[in-house]
């Protein structure tokens, strides 16, 4: 089991629909445990994506936060191997000051990472 944690961050400008999504690749499962600080969460099983939305979010306010589990059970043929977690995370929105178009993505999380506690984890199974 792991724990995933994305954090917004805003402080130029107030933004509107904002869209947090990502799909969990198979052998990823959802947990149904998460913790968030504003909008709404939701999981489709079917399509396996996972969807954070935010009407808006001030540039006054400290951030955003989404806190959410995910699990996964290696087969022999992944020993050796670094896990997919998510492949890729898309945040989009819109910038209400200028009407600009936001979005971003973040490439794959892997069951290697770096903890500030627990340190540099290989996350290679064995």
């Amino acid at each position: 089991s792991y724990n995933i944690y994305f954090k917004l961050g805003n402080n130029i400008h107030d933004i509107s629909n904002i869209e947090v999504s990502a799909i969990l690749p198979s052998g990823v499962n959802w947990d149904d445990k998460e913790d968030h600080d504003t909008g709404n969460i939701f999981y489709n099983s079917k399509t396996r994506k996972i969807l954070w939305t935010i009407s808006r979010l001030s540039k006054k306010a400290d951030g955003a936060y989404l806190n959410f589990n995910v699990s996964i059970t290696p087969k022999e043929s992944d020993r050796g191997r670094v896990l997919i977690l998510i492949p890729e995370v898309v945040v989009t929105g819109k910038d209400i000051e200028t009407g600009a178009e936001i979005s971003k993505s973040v490439k794959a999380i892997t069951t290697s990472f770096d903890d500030p506690i627990l340190g540099k984890i290989s996350g290679m199974v064995e």
